[in-house]
Order: structure tokens, then sequence, then C-alpha cells
């Protein structure tokens, strides 16, 4: 029993000294280590470029976002690097041929682009337009040179001359400005016209809408009315139809009763002869 605790206790001071000497070397490499010097030179980078970007006039919350985004971009960087480091063998088989595919899709531009380079320098106007490009990107290197050819008394007259040229470019630019405001002024005003007789124009097609309902709304009732005229001239012709028809009637009727009176008459006076005579027999 002493000999294994005396072994256990043996391992765990073994494991102290490992963990603490880790931790020594740690520190070692953080405070005074080439790491500490890498940490400066970033830290030092990191300064530069932010004040090189206010120097740019990029505003605060610019600056914010953009360390953000750098340092997400860092991130995922690295998880992918890490992730690759801990695939198993099938994946790193798989992401060697990605970066094989990769690098010969990188050679194949590489050789289009330098086919389409050599076609251009031999093909008729193409290679006129690559001169003249390449002499306009080139041409402040040639006026640099020139320049430096030059004697002070002729470098300072031209210093002058484009002095002159540069105030009245200022001068003018100060004009075209005023102009600009003035135009400014006047677009405005012209916007605020155009938003009232677009207001203007709305509202008359809203009255015009609204006239346009009231006067085929009188139409429609004049048209009702016409149509309710029509029907009663038409209702009351057929009353005096029906009227004339009845006196009609009733003047036949009148004439069968005169007929009718008369032929009672006759016959009256016949059956008193009759009654008469028969009485006398």
């Amino acid at each position: 029993m002493l000999k294994v605790d005396n072994v256990n206790l043996r391992d765990a001071f073994r494991r102290y000294a490992r963990f603490m000497q880790m931790e020594v070397f740690a520190q070692d490499m953080n405070e005074v280590g080439p790491q500490t010097e890498h940490v400066f030179e970033a830290k030092r980078l990191m300064v530069n470029l932010i004040e090189f970007m206010r120097a740019e006039h990029f505003t605060e919350e610019e600056i914010v976002n953009l360390r953000a985004k750098a340092r997400d971009h860092n991130i995922r960087l690295l998880s992918t690097a890490i992730l690759r480091f801990k695939a198993g063998k099938e994946k790193k088989e798989a992401i060697k041929c990605m970066e094989h595919w990769k690098m010969w899709i990188a050679v194949k531009k590489m050789f289009k682009y330098y086919i389409e380079f050599g076609n251009a320098q031999v093909t008729f106007g193409k290679c006129d337009m690559r001169w003249a490009f390449q002499k306009w990107r080139r041409s402040d290197e040639v006026v640099a040179g020139g320049l430096r050819k030059k004697k002070y008394r002729v470098l300072t007259n031209m210093n002058n001359e484009q002095t002159k040229v540069l105030e009245k470019q200022a001068m003018r630019e100060a004009e075209n400005s005023t102009v600009i405001n003035h135009m400014n002024v006047q677009r405005d005003e012209l916007l605020e016209n155009f938003i009232k007789s677009q207001k203007l124009s709305l509202s008359t097609l809203h009255e015009n809408h609204i006239k346009g309902k009231r006067q085929a709304f009188n139409r429609w009732k004049r048209s009702v009315r016409d149509e309710k005229l029509q029907e009663f001239n038409e209702e009351i012709r057929v009353k005096v139809e029906n009227i004339a028809e009845l006196k009609d009637t009733e003047k036949r009727i009148e004439v069968d009763n005169v007929q009718l009176s008369k032929e009672n008459d006759e016959l009256r006076k016949f059956s008193m002869d009759g009654f008469i005579i028969a009485k006398n027999v």
C-alpha cells in the first residue's frame, strides 16, 4: 500500500511539475518571446491603419464595422484551418483534391490571360489601344523624369504659370458653384411648382370626376323621367282608345235599344190587337 501511495504521489508531482513548466513556458512566450514581438507589430499596424482611415475621413462607425468584418474574416479562416487539421483521412484527401482543382483553375486562368494578352499584342487595333494605354499609364513617370532635368528657374516659372491657371480654375469653379447654387434654387422652386401642379391636377381630376358623376346621374334621371312620360302617354293613349271604343259600343247598344224598343212597341200593339180580337170572338 505504501508503494502504491508513493507511486501515485510521484506521478501527481510529475504532472504538477509538467503543468507548471507549460504555464511558465506560455508566460515567457507571451511576455518576452517572439510572440510578443508579433503581437506588438500587429497592434502597431492596427493603430496606424486606424489613424490612416481617420485621415481619409472614415467615420468611427465605419472603422468599427470594418474592424469587425476583418476580425470575422480572420476567425473564419482560423476555424477553417482548425477544421482541416481535425479532419479525418478521407476528408483530408477531399480537401487536397479541392486545393489541387483550385490550383489548376488558377493556372488555367493565368494561361487564358497570357494567351489573350499575346493575341492583343499582335491584333490590329488592340495593340494600338494597349500601346496608348501603357503610354498614358507611364506618362507620370516620363513627366517626372523630364522635370528632374530642368533648371530651378524654369521650374519656378512653370509653377507660377500653373498657379495662375489654378487661380483661374478656382475662380471659374467659384462662378460655376454660384451658378449651380442658383440652378439648385431654381430646381427647388420648379420642384415645388411641379408638386403644386400635381396637386392641382389631382384636385381638378377629382372635381371633374365628381362633375362627371353628377352629370351622369342627371342624365340618368332625365332618361328615367322621359321613359316614365312615354309610359304615361302610352297608357293615356290606350285608355283614350278604350274610351272611344266604349263610346262606340255604347252608341251601338243605344241604337240596338231603340230598335228593340220599336220592335217591343210593335209586338205590344200586335198582342193588344190579338187580345182584342180574341176577346171579341
